[in-house]
């Protein structure tokens, strides 16, 4: 920051800008009570603005959850290993910042540990879109040892968000759509485009037809043709454009 004559003042310090000190203290606010997809959902129904301006996400939510240092007044260094006090004033105070803390850790044990998802397969990945142009994406739901497989679009589900032609946040009200229900209904409408065996068979009947009846004059043709290529080949083989190898 820059003084009056040109002079650097506190070299290297941070200095808060209130609108957007304010965003982060309500952030911390509010993941005392909701998680990261709830807060940018919050957020753009509120109208809060990004500092980038653009739509809030669970990811944007997040940046801010991983600058908490910085926002308590303190700097890090060795991929945030060595936690040092900075020469910034704090946005939040040590309370809000507790609370916040616990409530994401609480929430973290109680989501536990998710089974592996390598093997599910989802056929009709980035195939399928909801009725407003997203491109929906697969999931799957565990209770009591079941799974259940769903197709959902992330911007009902809050878990990212578009901007429509005028610039405004886009909502899609698509319902979750059972995967298995999905890719039958797909399957059942691709079999309807099979060919019947009996207009197969009257095809294979028609060109082995045509092929015992082939006409002189056809005959004739393709050997004008053939002969004229080979011509052709021969003068690129003496003009040595065209290696023997390949002439033979």
């Amino acid at each position: 920051m820059n003084d009056d004559t040109g002079g650097v003042v506190h070299p290297r310090t941070l200095v808060p800008v209130p609108g957007e000190a304010a965003v982060v203290v309500r952030t911390f606010q509010e993941l005392t009570k909701r998680p990261f997809s709830e807060v940018a959902q919050l957020f753009n129904a509120e109208g809060v603005q990004h500092r980038q301006v653009r739509a809030w996400t669970s990811n944007s939510v997040k940046d801010l959850w991983r600058r908490r240092e910085v926002y308590r007044g303190n700097v890090t260094t060795g991929r945030g290993l060595d936690v040092r006090p900075g020469r910034h004033e704090p946005i939040i105070d040590d309370r809000t910042y507790r609370d916040a803390v616990a409530a994401v850790e609480a929430r973290r044990r109680h989501q536990g540990r998710r089974p592996p998802t390598a093997k599910r397969l989802y056929m009709l990945r980035g195939l399928i879109f909801c009725s407003g142009g997203a491109r929906m994406r697969g999931e799957t739901r565990v209770s009591r040892g079941q799974e259940w497989r769903y197709y959902g679009c992330p911007v009902a589900d809050g878990r990212t968000a578009r901007l429509d032609d005028t610039g405004a946040l886009a909502r899609c009200d698509a319902r979750r759509v059972p995967a298995s229900t999905a890719e039958a209904e797909v399957v059942a409408r691709l079999s309807r485009f099979l060919i019947p065996s009996e207009v197969t068979d009257a095809a294979r009947k028609e060109l082995h037809d045509r092929l015992k009846d082939v006409k002189p004059v056809v005959a004739d043709d393709q050997r004008s043709r053939l002969q004229t290529r080979l011509a052709r080949l021969m003068d690129l083989y003496s003009w040595g454009d065209l290696p023997e190898t390949q002439y033979r």
